[in-house]
C-alpha cells in the first residue's frame, strides 16, 4: 500500500498500534543517495532549519511522499501522540516502526558512556541496532510493545540476530522515517498545518 494511503491498521493480540501509515519498501531504496542521518551519529535526525527540512521535502518528493503525507504525519502526532510506519519488507514480512521515545535515547547514551565504543564503525553499529530496536514493534511474528528497557535489550538481541541484508533493509526504511518525522515535527509543518487531517 501506498504512503498516502493513511488508515487505522486491524487489530490483533492487543500490541498493534491504534494509527498508522502504510507504506511500499520501495519507497526506500533512494535512501542510499544520501548521508544517513539516522544511523550515522554525524548529524541531528530531527534538525529544525529551514534549508534541511527543504532538503529533507525534496528528497521525501523523491521517494513519493509528498507535503499533504507529511501534514497526516503530524495529525497522527497532534491526535494520538505517535506514528506508525508499515511496510512488508521483500514483499512479504509485515513490519511496523513507531516513533522512538526520549528513554530510548537515554538507555543509548548509558550505554556509550558505560562501555565507549572504540571505533567509528562500532559506534555507527551501536547507534544502528538501538535505533532501529528502539522503533521496531513488529517484524513478521515477532511484535513487541515497547515500554520497558528489558523489551528494549531483548529487540537488540532480535535485530542483532537478523541476516545483514534484512538488517540494512530495514536501517533505509528506518531513515526514511524519521525523515518523515523530523519534517511532520518542524517549523515548516506546524506553520502549514491548518485542520485536522484525520477521521474523527
Amino acid at each position: 500500500m501506498d504512503v498516502r494511503s493513511f488508515s487505522k491498521p486491524e487489530s490483533k493480540k492487543g500490541t498493534t498500534p491504534a494509527t498508522g501509515i502504510p507504506v511500499k519498501e520501495g519507497t526506500g531504496e533512494k535512501v542510499t543517495q544520501h548521508n544517513d542521518a539516522v544511523t550515522s551519529g554525524l548529524q541531528d535526525p530531527f534538525p529544525t532549519g529551514e534549508k534541511i527540512i527543504q532538503e529533507y521535502l525534496e528528497y521525501l518528493a523523491e521517494n513519493d511522499i509528498h507535503k499533504e503525507d507529511v501534514l497526516k504525519v503530524l495529525d497522527s502526532i497532534i491526535s494520538t501522540g505517535d506514528v506508525y510506519w508499515q511496510f512488508n519488507l521483500l514483499g512479504k514480512i509485515p513490519v511496523t516502526f513507531k516513533m522512538r521515545r526520549a528513554w530510548v535515547n537515554e538507555l543509548l547514551m548509558d550505554r556509550m558512556d558505560k562501555t565507549p565504543p572504540k571505533t567509528i564503525a562500532r559506534f555507527h553499529d551501536i547507534l544502528s541496532m538501538y535505533n532501529l530496536a528502539g522503533s521496531l514493534v513488529q517484524y513478521g511474528e515477532h511484535e513487541t510493545p515497547l515500554i520497558n528497557e528489558e523489551q528494549l535489550h531483548s529487540n537488540v538481541e532480535f535485530v542483532s540476530n537478523l541476516p545483514f541484508i534484512m538488517l540494512n533493509r530495514l536501517i533505509k526504511q528506518l531513515s526514511l522515517f524519521d525523515r518523515v518525522v523530523a519534517v511532520a515535527t518542524s517549523d515548516w509543518a506546524v506553520e502549514n498545518f491548518s485542520e485536522p487531517q484525520s477521521e474523527k
